[in-house]
């Protein structure tokens, strides 16, 4: 009798077992990071390559680990009932103990209820999972091959399940989003955790965040705009180029053909400075090097790469139709990265004055993103479709016309009043922070 239960509770325990192996697979390969499992995957390890195929194909996986799981547990119920059930009850009848032998099998039904539920939740649950959280990648390179191999077996089941799930989940308007939207929004909670736990600063978490901006910021919006580039035509001397370098204090000066629409290179104050000190006549050509045209569309995550691999630190942006539309430097990419960058030798530039906590006097041609630090405004109106990248542009867009002094237009809580304009081009602009009824 002895004998009997003792094979029946050593199966048990094996189906107890199985289930631990399918929920310790399900964690190890759920939790498992994917950059490691690449990484020894190219190394050939085979087992982190059927890793990695199993997390590129999810819903099989899930789905084979559940009937796995699911059978196992009905099978162990149901073998634990009939089994196990009627071999202990024959043992606790011996006891005589009047209570327990009159009630010997439905006594013998609660304790192996109590013990196959103790051990498949610490055996079959809880141990498993917790050593797959603690060793994700190895387990998961261990198990991932066996588990191909069931999914393989149970493939005709899955299809079913995975047809039957998709039903239901049409019926309820659910659909699957984009890997790019949750891969950002993964690393967007990865952040706020890392800052909550104090891993991470907020400085770093605010670059990360500006590394992913950077692939929605296009080089028009972080040039400087064709009315404000300080150029030469190719017919100026050295001395009067070394009077504009010292003047604008750029060491970076364009210089055009005809027109600032035919930029033919640019100069260097290095290059203005060996020319004087070798004290020998030079034209301006001589010294010219050689630019690098992007087009405004262009982002800034792929700017910079091009401006590292062509050794320049300054790009002409073209437009449309080939004219030019403003010039980038690398100085401007890098803000985009870590906010402005303002040189020792420079003046502060009056381009946004603050005259009292709810007001600031802006030059028209202040671009969106430099107003980023100061306004708490979140997006602005149809920026996307009309193109426009400075406060100038803002106005214009609201108002539908060229403006007049004293013209103003009310977005997210403050007003933009024209203050000064100068021809046809705004020139200032006052911003007051109101309250929105």
């Amino acid at each position: 009798m002895l004998g009997g239960i003792g094979l029946e509770v050593t199966v048990l325990l094996l189906l107890i077992l199985a289930n631990g192996l399918f929920a310790a697979a399900e964690m190890a390969l759920v939790s498992a990071r994917r950059a490691i499992l690449e990484h020894q995957a190219e190394e050939g390890d085979a087992g982190a390559a059927a890793a990695l195929a199993l997390v590129d194909a999810p819903n099989d996986f899930l789905a084979t680990v559940q009937v796995g799981i699911t059978f196992i547990s009905t099978f162990a119920g149901a073998f634990g009932g009939a089994s196990v059930v009627r071999a202990l009850a024959p043992l606790l009848a011996d006891l005589r103990v009047p209570f327990i032998t009159r009630y010997a099998e439905s006594i013998a039904l609660g304790v192996v209820v109590l013990v196959i539920t103790y051990l498949s939740l610490v055996i079959g649950e809880l141990v498993p999972k917790r050593l797959a959280l603690r060793q994700s990648e190895r387990l998961a390179r261990r198990l991932a091959r066996p588990m191909r191999w069931l999914s393989g077996l149970a493939r005709p089941i899955v299809q079913i399940l995975g047809t039957s799930t998709d039903a239901v989940l049409r019926v309820l308007g659910s659909r699957e989003p984009q890997h790019e939207e949750t891969a950002t929004r993964e690393i967007g909670y990865l952040l706020e955790t890392g800052m909550r736990h104090g891993e991470i600063e907020p400085a770093e978490a605010e670059l990360v965040e500006e590394v992913f901006r950077l692939a929605e910021t296009r080089a028009r919006d972080a040039m400087t705009p064709r009315p404000d580039i300080v150029a030469l035509p190719e017919t100026a001397s050295i001395h009067e180029a070394q009077r504009l370098a010292l003047s604008s204090g750029y060491s970076r000066i364009p210089v055009y053909h005809h027109s600032i629409d035919e930029i033919i290179g640019f100069i260097h104050v290095r290059d203005l400075l060996d020319a004087c000190m070798q004290g020998e006549p030079t034209e301006l050509p001589e010294i010219l090097r050689k630019p690098l045209f992007v087009p405004e569309t262009a982002p800034i995550s792929a700017l910079l790469p091009r401006l590292r691999e062509e050794r320049a630190h300054l790009a002409v942006v073209l437009d449309e139709f080939g004219s030019t539309a403003g010039i980038i430097t690398l100085e401007d990419v890098l803000e985009q990265l870590v906010g402005e960058i303002r040189e020792e030798h420079r003046p502060e530039e009056a381009g946004i004055v603050q005259r009292s906590e709810t007001s600031w006097l802006v030059d028209g041609t202040v671009s969106l993103e430099d107003l980023r630090n100061t306004l708490t405004v979140t997006e602005w109106p149809d920026r996307e479709r009309l193109g426009y990248t400075t406060l100038a542009g803002f106005i214009l867009a609201r108002l539908g016309r060229l403006p007049r002094r004293g013209d103003a237009v009310d977005w997210q809580g403050y007003r933009f009043e024209v203050v000064d304009m100068d021809l046809r081009r705004i020139d200032q602009v006052l911003i007051t922070r109101i309250d929105e009824e």
